[in-house]
């Protein structure tokens, strides 16, 4: 009788080592919830930079004033009305 109670235990104690150790098993399954939470958190993140993105596109597209100055700031453009006034620096044997 003894005999079959250790058989037992031991068929019960190799099941739940294969149940958490072994392929598509409780450490498996664990791994793959971290890497479902960091792909959620990854969404959220682009999520939230798509937003900012259809915000500024849209902002390009109606104010007048701000794609001026995405031109001026990105292609250095000038307004018919303004100059350009380069100044030299001094040359480092000029100064003395």
């Amino acid at each position: 009788m003894s005999l079959l109670i250790k058989i037992s235990w031991g068929a019960t104690l190799l099941l739940l080592l294969r149940l958490i150790f072994a392929d598509r098993g409780i450490m498996d399954y664990l791994n793959t919830e971290k890497i479902i939470s960091e792909q959620k958190n990854m969404l959220k993140g682009i999520l939230s930079e798509n937003e900012s993105l259809i915000m500024e596109i849209e902002k390009i597209k109606n104010d007048r004033s701000y794609q001026i100055k995405l031109v001026r700031d990105n292609l250095g453009a000038m307004d018919s009305n303004e100059y350009l006034i380069l100044f030299d620096l001094p040359s480092s044997s000029n100064v003395e």
